[in-house]
C-alpha cells in the first residue's frame, strides 16, 4: 500500500500503553511524502469518535461522512506518534485544504512553535 500525506487509513495501534490511542482505528498521516516513499514507519494523528467540543487545538472535529469516516470523529492533534507501515489496514479517505491548515496550525501550538 502506498502511504500519502493527509490521507486517513484504518491502522492495527495494539498494544496499548497508558493513555495511548490504541485499537483498529483511523489515522491521519501526516509524514511528508518524501519520507514516505523511503521510510519504514509513518508519523500519524489517531482519530476518534468521543467527541469533545470547542477543543481546539488539542482536537480538530470533522463531520459524518467527511473525508471517508462513517461517523463524527475528531483528530487527536496530541497524539501525534510513528507507526510501523505494517500497522496499516486500508485507505479510507483524505482530508481537504481547509482541514489541512487548521491541522498545522494546532500543530504548531501544541509544539510551542509559534
Amino acid at each position: 500500500m502506498k502511504i500519502k500525506q493527509w490521507h486517513i487509513y484504518t491502522a492495527n495501534l495494539n498494544p496499548q500503553l497508558g493513555t495511548e490511542a490504541g485499537k483498529i482505528r483511523p489515522v491521519l498521516v501526516i509524514q511528508s511524502n518524501i519520507l514516505n516513499e523511503i521510510h519504514p514507519s509513518t508519523i500519524i494523528l489517531p482519530i476518534t469518535t468521543n467527541i469533545i467540543l470547542h477543543a481546539e487545538p488539542l482536537r480538530i472535529n470533522l463531520k459524518t461522512n467527511e473525508c471517508g469516516l462513517k461517523k463524527e470523529s475528531a483528530i487527536l492533534i496530541d497524539q501525534i506518534r510513528a507507526i510501523d507501515n505494517q500497522r496499516f489496514v486500508k485507505e479510507i479517505g483524505k482530508i481537504n485544504s481547509i482541514q489541512i491548515k487548521k491541522i498545522q496550525q494546532s500543530l504548531l501550538e501544541v509544539l510551542d512553535w509559534i
